[in-house]
């Protein structure tokens, strides 16, 4: 900042409006009772801005919650349910404003992290964290008289919050009981999503250290490997075997690679297919491929079953999963794979 303009007002407003911190860098000394009164903190310098940001708000937003319900349970604190919560109030005090809601829960986030004692914090202690930022706004501490508006939808929300949470205790409403449910399901819908996606990214991760790896094998892996792709040359006589697996399920490359055959040299000797489950003329298609194809490997799993004709079928080896099959398809080739008398 150089000087005061009616700009730097509106913009410090509008960014407190939404809940977003505002460092004011003052370098001229201005000293702006103004913008000082409505910045969430003044600095000197850009070097003194950073260091109220990495010491006083990034840790804000890097710190994780635990939330102890009134019945026990713990969960991760949500600012997303936490704007729920708000917009719900909202709508029911008749407040229709989409920017309320988002500033509310970040200011009530900043009073629940400071209120928080060892990353845990009671559900009882977020609603007085909410009530206590809408006081501050009723009272009009928070913008220094700039929007008045927000002081009358304040109260409201906060009047309307009341209300819910008196319903809330009322014994014997179904309404309110299979609300509660419903809140239950969502959050344990919530924690499921969140260890799916844990469990994908250390998928992601045993993936990369498998291709990472693939370059720096023992000298027992980088053996079985030549010898796999000495039997699989003379077996298949340059022709290309067929995979098919369930589309949801895991490929059979990586199983390949856990024997020591590089993706490239897997291209080289199979084509990968994935199937829905749903396929009906699937067996019909097998037999088809099963014509083509000097060895056809089926991942049943997820898939349908397969006819007897199929299973009968010499050159298909079929089993639950890839790794399944690829272990079958090994042990078949086992005594070619071994070295001949002479």
């Amino acid at each position: 900042m150089w000087r005061e303009s009616i700009g730097t007002v509106m913009g410090i407003v509008h960014a407190r409006r939404i809940g977003v911190p505002v460092i004011l860098v003052d370098p001229n000394f201005i000293k702006s009772p103004l913008l000082e009164s409505i910045a969430d903190h003044t600095a000197r310098d850009c070097e003194g801005a950073l260091s109220i940001l990495v010491r006083e708000i990034a840790p804000s937003f890097g710190q994780r919650l635990t939330v102890i319900k009134r019945n026990g349970h713990e969960v991760a604190f949500s600012q997303q349910k936490l704007q729920r919560s708000i917009r719900v109030a909202c709508a029911q005090a008749g407040v229709d404003d989409t920017v309320f809601p988002i500033w509310l829960s970040r200011y009530a986030c900043r009073t629940i992290m400071g209120t928080a004692s060892q990353g845990k914090i009671t559900a009882d202690q977020i609603k007085e964290a909410v009530f206590q930022e809408l006081g501050r706004l009723a009272a009009n501490d928070r913008l220094g008289g700039v929007d008045q508006e927000v002081r009358e939808e304040a109260k409201k929300v906060r009047e309307a919050w009341e209300y819910r949470e008196l319903e809330k205790h009322e014994v014997g409403n179904p309404a309110r009981e299979l609300e509660a449910a419903l809140g239950e399901i969502e959050e344990l819908s919530g924690a499921l999503a969140q260890t799916r996606k844990e469990r994908d990214e250390l998928q992601a991760r045993l993936r990369a250290l498998e291709i990472r790896d693939a370059g720096s094998k023992p000298k027992e892996d980088l053996e079985a490997g030549h010898a796999l792709l000495a039997i699989l040359t003379r077996e298949l006589c340059g022709r290309q075997c067929l995979c098919i697996a369930w589309q949801e399920k895991s490929s059979f490359r990586n199983a390949f690679h856990r024997h020591g055959l590089s993706p490239e040299e897997f291209s080289r000797f199979f084509a990968e297919e994935s199937r829905s489950g749903k396929l009906s003329n699937l067996n019909a298609e097998i037999k088809a491929d099963l014509s083509k194809y000097p060895y056809v490997l089926y991942a049943a799993n997820g898939l349908r079953h397969l006819s007897p004709e199929n299973r009968a079928a010499p050159n298909l080896i079929w089993g639950a999963g890839p790794n399944d099959v690829v272990r079958r398809f090994l042990h078949k080739l086992e005594p070619r794979r071994q070295p001949q008398p002479g």
